[in-house]
């Protein structure tokens, strides 16, 4: 009896092991999904670095006012799929094509060139670490 309990267990437990690898890999499956259809809504994303802010004069009239971090790496792009990016996250509601997301692990900025102001600003990384 006491060897059927044990081999029963360790069925248990081998099942619910393999039940919670099952829902981490589908929730990092929808996560990359997530990412992946946020940066195809944009155009020409680049990483951010000294050099693209100092270069990129949207950039630099983004950082005039909101100072980027310097201890994290950021990623921008040119916003063409608003709709999509709508539909994903209320965020963007007051967005444009042709605005200007930019990414860090612990901040979202969208940046409209031409007014040259920052529509929205949120302590929050859009993308998934």
């Amino acid at each position: 009896m006491k060897t059927f309990k044990i081999k029963s267990l360790s069925k248990l437990i081998a099942i619910t092991l393999l039940i919670f690898l099952i829902i981490f890999l589908v929730h990092k499956a929808s996560d990359l999904l997530y990412d992946q259809q946020i940066l195809s809504s944009l155009e020409k994303t680049k990483t951010i670095t000294q050099d693209t802010i100092n270069k990129n004069q949207d950039l630099s009239e983004a950082n005039k006012l909101f100072e980027f971090p310097d201890d994290q790496t950021g990623t921008f792009g040119i916003i063409k799929d608003i709709k999509l990016l709508r539909n994903k996250n209320p965020l963007f509601a007051n967005a444009q094509a042709g605005d200007i997301l930019i990414i860090y692990n612990n901040w979202t900025i969208i940046y409209d060139p031409g007014i040259k102001t920052i529509i929205s600003l949120t302590k929050t990384g859009l993308l998934k670490p």
